[in-house]
């Protein structure tokens, strides 16, 4: 049993990617999801990313999975980050 553990300690990542949508309507509103497995409720379409998965792939499928909705994405904006601060371009 506890060899099972080490080897999943090495070999597993250290980290998730995740994506996020803001989605907004013609008047400008927000778009957000009533989720039952966050701490505060409501929040912005979100999930992560499968292995070898584009960000724009994911935000399409999390759509799909979580709405049933056809979307297509409009924009994209890649983080950049500047010492501690990250940044959308």
């Amino acid at each position: 049993m506890w060899i099972h553990v080490l080897a999943m300690r090495v070999y597993r990542a250290k980290f998730r990617a995740a994506v996020a949508a803001i989605i907004f309507d013609e008047q400008g509103r927000i778009l957000l999801f009533k989720h039952t497995y966050r701490k505060f409720e409501w929040g912005i379409p979100a999930g992560g990313l499968e292995y070898n998965e584009q960000p724009a792939d994911a935000i399409v499928r999390e759509f799909l999975k979580k709405r049933a909705w056809n979307c297509r994405l409009k924009e994209c904006f890649w983080p950049k980050v500047q010492g501690k601060t990250a940044i959308l371009v």
